[in-house]
């Protein structure tokens, strides 16, 4: 019998082997890959590759965070520029500016003119002096849906959020296969339409894993975060940012503040931790009653 149960068991271990061996050949090899004008399907997946087409003046702290989106990753792209080239062109580019400047009489158009005259000049300076490196800046966009529908509803939450941080997107028509190939890690020379010059600094200062969320190996899963980051916490887990494990939840009524707690109760519970809850209103009786917990009442 043990015999038998053995070679049973090496059966279902190379089945379970093909299957594995199946899966892995249809995600190196899908079956068909439909390329339209704006999107592209490849199995049962359907993506849009946007790229941003007009960057920020000012690079703030994380500007790249407003990509942090569920169902859309991106990767960014540096070439070399020509600096001699470029540094005449931002002059040019100053010199035009000013003179728009000297003939406009609209305040909100000059301000707006003042703003990227000084922007372009601290950029010129910076080229000028060779402090830092000025490299030729694109990124490319993946938006993922699991239908059309899904795409289109994805697509919008990505324009909507990029406009209201003034990054407008557009998506790359006519050439949804060069981005693909562009998006792989296959170091491909494929040219892209909408690109930037930006130093360094302004690249590294905008990159978004510069946040600081709260994810523990492992510990409670309380939901994610505005950039759809896990927060998964450790309670018992203590450094030199968190010295105790004192929480305090806090929220509008009917938030779900009752719900989160009993959520950290019961992960809690069946990890082996010991548990006593001073329950004023008598919120937590069903639970204890569950966990086969003792109820006291100490009003007497």
């Amino acid at each position: 019998m043990a015999i038998n149960f053995f070679k049973k068991e090496k059966l279902e271990n190379l089945k379970t082997k093909e299957h594995k061996n199946v899966q892995m050949i249809k995600a190196l090899a899908p079956n068909g890959i439909v390329i339209e004008r704006d999107h592209i399907i490849i199995e049962n997946f359907y993506m849009r590759f946007f790229t941003i087409v007009n960057y920020p003046d000012y690079a703030s702290i994380k500007w790249l965070s407003t990509l942090n989106m569920q169902g859309i990753s991106w990767s960014f792209h540096v070439d070399d520029v020509d600096l001699d080239k470029l540094i005449s062109q931002t002059n040019n580019s100053i010199k035009s500016k000013e003179h728009q400047l000297e003939r406009t009489r609209d305040p909100i158009v000059k301000q707006r003119l003042f703003s990227d005259i000084s922007n372009a000049t601290v950029m010129l300076k910076k080229m000028d002096s060779k402090i830092e490196k000025t490299v030729d800046f694109s990124i490319i966009i993946r938006v993922v849906g699991h239908n059309l529908e899904d795409l289109e509803d994805n697509s919008v939450r990505l324009k909507t959020r990029c406009a209201s941080n003034k990054i407008p997107v557009k998506p790359i028509t006519f050439a949804q296969e060069q981005s693909l190939l562009k998006n792989m890690p296959l170091n491909l020379d494929i040219p892209l339409r909408y690109s930037n010059p930006m130093p360094i600094s302004n690249i590294m200062i905008g990159y978004p894993f510069l946040n600081n969320y709260i994810n523990d190996d492992q510990g409670n899963i309380l939901g994610y975060d505005e950039y759809f980051n896990d927060v998964v916490i450790n309670f018992w887990n203590k450094n030199q940012q968190r010295t105790n494990s004192n929480v305090v939840v806090i929220g509008d009524s009917g938030a779900g503040k009752t719900m989160l707690t009993k959520d950290i109760l019961y992960q809690e519970y069946i990890t082996g931790s010991k548990i006593a809850v001073i329950d004023i209103e008598r919120e937590y009786t069903k639970l204890a009653r569950k966990f086969d917990g003792d109820i006291i009442n100490m009003a007497g």
